[in-house]
């Protein structure tokens, strides 16, 4: 007997007879298996439909309604964005990523973590129609180089440190010259120039200042460029 998820009846399945000839377990598994893939499902209504909405028009409804409750709270550091301010901050960065070339269906890779800056960054990809595809913040150079190239990614968003629990930040900064050997310490506008042997699709980088809670808006270098304010109001304690 199988719970179906969502309902209350229950469904029957009918499991496959074996023949003597196939009694092995390795056999038995595999049959058992596929009988669950296949038959073990069910049928409800189809009406009214679950969602219909894009995820910018789904959350336009949200800040409009509940616009100035709380919407991201963070420990490290501690901080907090309420709707309303991650609606504006995401508006601000999509307009970034848009004036470096981001696009509808562009893959932007993104390395941050579980933090502030990745929850603007992740609504400000999708207001723009790009396709999000977040990087475990633990990859080292080679790893996160694999990763673009498999993704195929046009831009990566990355923090200038890497926090993780129960670790000394890390310096990204030879993640960066191994991605690209020249963009580090660069002058120029924002990366339409960037060129990188190991990583040909990609097209531009963005350094997220997680030490100052500031994101660098730099062409193909981390010289002195403008810079995003990416946190919102500061939690007391």
């Amino acid at each position: 007997m199988l719970l179906a998820l969502g309902s209350r009846r229950a469904v029957q399945t009918q499991w496959p007879r074996l023949t003597n000839s196939c009694t092995s377990r390795s056999l038995r598994d595999g049959v058992v298996k596929r009988t669950l893939l296949t038959e073990a499902h069910d049928r409800g209504p189809s009406e009214p439909p679950l969602f219909e909405q894009t995820v910018p028009e789904h959350f336009a409804g949200i800040v409009s309604k509940y616009g100035d409750r709380p919407a991201v709270i963070t420990r490290h550091p501690r901080a907090s964005l309420t709707y309303s301010q991650l609606d504006e901050k995401s508006n601000a960065l999509a307009r970034g990523l848009q004036g470096i070339g981001v696009k509808k269906g562009d893959r932007v890779s993104v390395s941050l973590g579980n933090n502030l800056e990745f929850a603007i960054a992740t609504y400000a990809i999708f207001k723009l129609g790009a396709i999000l595809n977040p990087l475990n913040p633990s990859f080292n150079a080679t790893q996160v180089v694999s990763a673009l190239n498999h993704l195929d990614s046009s831009h990566l968003i990355i923090g200038a440190e890497t926090h993780l629990v129960r670790k000394d930040p890390r310096d990204n900064t030879e993640v960066l010259k191994f991605i690209a050997p020249g963009i580090v310490g660069g002058k120029g506008s924002l990366g339409l120039d960037l060129e990188s042997e190991r990583c040909g699709s990609l097209r531009g980088v963005v350094v997220v200042d997680n030490s100052r809670g500031t994101l660098w808006m730099e062409e193909g270098g981390l010289g002195e460029g403008g810079m995003v304010d990416m946190y919102g109001e500061r939690m007391e304690g």
